[in-house]
């Protein structure tokens, strides 16, 4: 009997403090996992609200006392992290769902991760497996004889955690970490449970009056969800069990006669009989502490990109760095919601007068903890006294905040290109350089003509190509002469920039025979179109430019009028105004080369030597100081041999050298005397 009497009151006493809270369900999606798990829950007195919605993960248990997180692939983001630490060691729940190491190894390692964050060790959920039917349980916290069975399941390995459920070689496929036992970090209460696969609740394994198998999976759900999640909401959970919070598992199972261990008078039963007075209420309101959350949602992000070009010129390059901004804005709508709790106390207070019957009780404790208690004697007794009743409720007063902004990011990124800057400068160069004058010492009287072709380097490559012709006459020993030329050229070997054009020169000349001296005298005028061109692709920038040349000349030299040992010196210089004119430009002033309007004077003299084989063939070789190139060394050889009667064959080889520059000039042509 007293066994009875103390079952009986220990299932009321399991009954009383096997706690009914709020449950949030993160939806598995996955077969009847979320439908079975829900339905033990409410099976067990909770409230559970089933989202797919992780923001609602809380950090406190004010909205929530457990969070069972069904996902099985998913990995933990940092803020879900972030606010299961928060939540488990403010007292609260977790279960997390793990899964073999086949499939889902980012979630077992945020899992993991996790646990290792919250004080409870070094933790891998696989790569190792376990056993799919397993029959250890700790039977601290779980019914001891069942079977849980699965379908592919991870082994944890931690030495910090307490296993609940094993294969027979001790392979852990369902562990825990219980704040209250020792498991997790100083000052974190609450509890995490995972088991590494999530078939074992599915609807082949998982069926409430299904097979033994079925209903075992069941049993060590309830022994979970009765036990251990029942213990750590009340506070009772240990090391050594549930507690009295719990109402399943194996540390309520009790096997033995109890004994009694001890006896006492109980509170005695009492039965009255009353007459009511008028009841005077009071209300009072206490306000407790403000519990605030805060989530942010995320709008598309608007991505703008802008370009800036900056250009820096030297004597040789044009260098454009373009800054390209990207600047990304987010829309962000955060809602603040701040939860206060109002507790309201309403006290009754009723004078009553009161026929009492008091039975006194004794109270005979047994060894499992139970007690059973026995009636004496009643005693009847009347007074009068005041009643007093109170009732407590509590509402939360909910105040929601929407602030709307955006989030803005820039980042900047430069990019840098560089293209020739010398081709125009140096096309002038080499016109100045390069006036159109003949020497009478290399031609024979009579009228000419000789294609002409030259290659010059500056910073670039210059070819050019033209046909001049002239004629000449001698009267009383002087020579005299008239030519004219046409010439294109076009540049390469400059990056991102080329630069062609045309030439026509006309030149007058002569030779005076003295006996003293030679005088060599020539004059002469050119005009021509540059084109110039630079571009950067990559950019899309482009610049086209045009400007006319036009130059006055003219030329005196001495010579010696005897040779000696076949060697002639020469004394000279060489005057040119160059005007610049009828420029124009098309595209982006970044890569501009257009020269400057206006004339320059150049004064270039030049000493030398000539030696002549025979009346045929001649060598002469200058120094020249030029203002752009410099001292220019020169050496041109001239043919002029009779092949016909009267008709000579005319050809010229020279070459230039001086800074940044060099030149070769061939010309072979036809000359008919008259």
């Amino acid at each position: 009997m007293k066994k009875i009497l103390g079952a009986i009151v220990a299932l009321f006493a399991f009954a009383s403090v096997a706690y009914a809270d709020s449950v949030l369900v993160i939806d598995a999606q996955y077969s009847t996992v979320t439908q079975n798990v829900k339905g033990r829950l409410e099976a067990a007195g909770h409230t559970v609200t089933v989202t797919t919605d992780v923001s609602l993960i809380p950090t406190s248990k004010s909205t929530y006392q457990q969070v069972w997180d069904l996902r099985y692939s998913a990995a933990l983001t940092s803020t879900e992290q972030t606010n299961y630490q928060s939540f488990i060691t403010n007292g609260g729940f977790a279960y997390f769902v793990t899964e073999n190491p086949g499939c889902c190894m980012a979630r077992n390692n945020s899992v993991a991760a996790l646990v290792t964050a919250l004080g409870g060790g070094s933790t891998q959920i696989g790569p190792g497996w376990a056993n799919n039917v397993e029959t250890n349980m700790n039977t601290k916290y779980m019914t001891n004889g069942i079977t849980v069975n699965y379908a592919a399941v991870a082994a944890i390995v931690n030495s910090q955690g307490i296993p609940l459920i094993q294969d027979s070689s001790g392979a852990v496929s369902g562990m825990s970490w219980i704040g209250r036992a020792g498991a997790l970090g100083s000052g974190v209460t609450g509890t995490i449970v995972t088991v590494a696969d999530t078939n074992w609740l599915d609807q082949s394994r998982f069926v409430v009056g299904g097979t033994t198998a079925q209903q075992q999976n069941v049993q060590a759900l309830d022994d979970i969800i009765k036990g251990i999640v029942a213990g750590t909401v009340g506070g009772t959970i240990t090391a050594n069990g549930n507690g009295a919070a719990a109402s399943n598992g194996a540390a309520q199972q009790q096997n033995q006669a109890p004994t009694v261990v001890s006896s006492a008078p109980g509170t005695p039963t009492v039965s009255t009989s009353t007459s009511n007075g008028t009841t005077t209420t009071t209300s009072t309101s206490t306000r407790g502490t403000t519990t605030e959350t805060i989530s942010s949602v995320y709008g598309a992000t608007t991505t703008t990109v802008s370009n800036r070009d900056a250009a820096v010129k030297n004597n040789s390059n044009i260098t454009v760095t373009r800054t390209t901004t990207t600047v990304n804005s987010t829309p962000r709508t955060t809602t603040i919601t701040d939860t206060t709790p109002i507790t309201t106390v309403t006290t009754n207070v009723t004078p009553r007068t009161t026929t009492t019957t008091t039975t006194p009780v004794t109270v005979d404790t047994y060894s499992d903890g139970s007690t059973v208690s026995t009636n004496g004697t009643p005693v009847v007794t009347t007074s009068t006294t005041n009643v007093t009743t109170s009732s407590t409720t509590t509402a939360n007063e909910v105040i929601v905040t929407t602030v709307r902004d955006t989030v803005v990011q820039s980042s900047s990124a430069d990019q840098s290109q560089s293209v020739s800057a010398t081709g125009g400068k140096n096309a002038i160069a080499l016109r100045n350089f390069n006036l159109f004058m003949i020497n009478p010492l290399n031609q024979k009287d009579g009228a000419w003509l000789a294609p002409y072709s030259s290659y010059a380097k500056a910073n670039g490559s210059y070819k050019t190509g033209g046909t001049a012709g002239g004629y000449q006459w001698t009267v009383d020993n002087n020579t005299f002469g008239v030519a004219v030329q046409y010439s294109g050229f076009n540049s390469g070997n400059m990056v991102g920039s080329s630069v062609d054009g045309n030439n026509v020169s006309g030149n007058a000349y002569g030779l005076i025979r003295d006996s003293d001296y030679w005088l060599k005298l020539s004059i002469g005028a050119a005009t021509g179109e540059n084109k110039v061109a630079t571009s950067i692709p990559t950019f899309s920038l482009y610049n086209n430019s045009k400007f006319r040349q036009n130059n006055y000349y003219a030329d005196i030299a001495f010579y010696t009028p005897n040779a000696y040992e076949g060697f002639r010196p020469l004394i000279g210089a060489t005057v040119n105004a160059s005007q610049i004119g009828n420029t124009s430009e098309a595209g982006s002033p970044l890569l501009s080369t257009t020269p400057d309007k206006g004339t320059t004077k150049q004064f270039n003299p030049y000493v030398g030597v000539r030696y002549e084989f025979d009346k045929d063939i001649g060598l002469e070789g200058r120094v020249t100081h030029n203002a752009d190139f410099k001292t220019v060394a020169g050496v041109k050889a001239t043919v002029n041999k009779e092949i016909f009667d009267g008709v000579f064959l005319n050809g010229g080889l020279g070459f230039d050298k001086g800074s940044n520059y060099q030149a070769v000039i061939g010309t072979v042509g036809v000359k008919v005397a008259f």
